[in-house]
């Protein structure tokens, strides 16, 4: 032993290396395919509102979109007025129908024309658009725009959801 390696030594410890950087190499390529596969399939839940003016009337109409890769699971769907839980007063009235009793003052001529809510466990898909709500006032009620939108402004959509992996998110409408 004279403190100098042989050539078999050399090739031993450059082998050791290489596979251990082998190792770290294919635990680094896993992380990132695991994080790949579950970013590829998340929901991304948005939401719009799209305002019309005809000779009809006024025309709020609100949406709820996918625009991610994977399904929305929905749990839990609510509306919230004024920070606070908002349920209908009865089972016969849907919440939709009860905030819009609620928010838009007497005398208003105005209706609901098309109502929805995501059901529960059901999957929003990507690419899917859902009509929460589509409103028309009377071409009267024109000049009461601004103060329906402020009424509207109280009141939050609330969607609590899953991805196919069981991460939750919340997406809230404020």
């Amino acid at each position: 032993m004279n403190g100098t390696l042989s050539n078999s030594d050399v090739v031993a410890v450059a082998s050791v290396v290489v596979a251990v950087l082998a190792l770290f190499s294919t635990g680094w390529q896993t992380w990132l395919t695991y994080r790949h596969s579950r970013l590829s399939v998340k929901p991304f839940l948005s939401w719009s509102t799209e305002q019309t003016t005809s000779d009809a009337g006024y025309e709020i109409i609100s949406s709820l979109m996918n625009k991610g890769l994977g399904p929305a699971i929905v749990v839990e769907r609510y509306f919230t007025l004024d920070g606070q839980h908002f349920a209908p007063p009865s089972e016969d009235q849907s919440a939709i129908d009860a905030l819009f009793v609620r928010l838009v003052p007497v005398g208003v001529r105005a209706r609901v024309v098309r109502q929805s809510l995501p059901g529960l466990g059901s999957p929003l898909l990507p690419g899917d658009k859902m009509v929460i709500s589509h409103l028309h006032f009377a071409p009267e009620e024109h000049h009461r725009a601004k103060e329906l939108e402020q009424q509207m402004e109280r009141v939050d959509f609330v969607v609590v959801y899953e991805d196919i992996y069981g991460n939750r998110g919340v997406f809230r409408v404020a």
